[in-house]
């Protein structure tokens, strides 16, 4: 409900959102289900509430092994600019 709260604005809005999330993140605890994570942020965001609309729909990008700047490993910049490209792509 406080991920909805905060979020809900973009789901109202239908604005198209991407989810750019680092799997090896050190700032988000081990105990922490990063998977789950993320489809709470998605759900919150609007999801993908209607598979048709594209102008709301919430795209996930994880990036495997990738620390919270994309430093580690050497290809995690790489694969973030790409991701992001392609979503741009598929949006605008």
């Amino acid at each position: 409900e406080e991920l909805t709260h905060k979020m809900g604005h973009i789901r109202t809005e239908k604005v198209a959102s991407l989810i750019a999330y680092s799997m090896a993140d050190e700032y988000v605890p081990p105990h922490v289900d990063k998977n789950v994570l993320i489809e709470r942020l998605r759900v919150a965001l609007g999801g993908c509430e209607d598979e048709d609309d594209e102008k709301g729909k919430t795209d996930v990008l994880k990036i495997e092994d990738a620390n919270h700047y994309l430093s580690q490993p050497a290809e995690a910049c790489d694969v973030f600019v790409a991701g992001v490209i392609k979503w741009i792509q598929k949006h605008f």
